[in-house]
């Protein structure tokens, strides 16, 4: 049997799928499961909660959900159904987000997580059940944000692939 670094490295070299790094025990929900994106490599946002909204029955968000520069949304409250993103998720430069309420179900971002330069960001809790990121991991140049959460989240969650995190509070 295949070590987990030995199948952390064939996932980055690209000679596996990001699913088989880990081996995830299946995820308990009360709310059937609902895939809602084009592909991995489609980039979409939301603006408003309106946009959020839209995507409150899905459990399951494809693409690179990016949110750039948004003033309109606190936190993404309307999301609480989402366990995994197949993708990315890139929150940066938004003043409006002050904490990432809304991915309290969150376990598995199969591709990148990103958070950064968030100027009113204080809390990441709600990731706490988020266990593993397949690629990357960027958390920094959040000014409100505490770099003793981000550590400690950083030391629980899985990476298969860099750790940055450095660059907070």
């Amino acid at each position: 049997m295949m070590s987990r670094l030995a199948l952390c490295f064939l996932c980055l070299l690209g000679a596996c799928a990001p699913a088989d790094c880990f081996e995830l025990p299946p995820v308990e929900s009360t709310v059937p499961e609902k895939r809602c994106g084009e592909s991995a490599e489609t980039y979409f946002s939301a603006s408003a909660v309106e946009d959020l909204e839209a995507l409150a029955d899905c459990t399951i968000l494809v693409g690179r959900f990016q949110q750039d520069s948004v003033a309109q949304l606190q936190d993404f409250a309307p999301l609480q159904n989402v366990w995994k993103i197949e993708g990315a998720l890139n929150v940066f430069r938004s003043p409006g987000i002050v904490s990432l309420h809304g991915f309290e179900n969150l376990q598995i971002v199969e591709g990148s997580l990103f958070i950064h330069q968030n100027e009113n960001l204080e809390t990441i809790g709600a990731l706490g059940k988020l266990r593993t990121v397949t690629q990357r991991l960027y958390i920094g140049g959040n000014r409100l944000l505490p770099q003793a959460q981000v550590d400690a989240f950083a030391s629980r969650v899985t990476v298969c692939g860099s750790k940055d995190v450095a660059g907070n509070e």
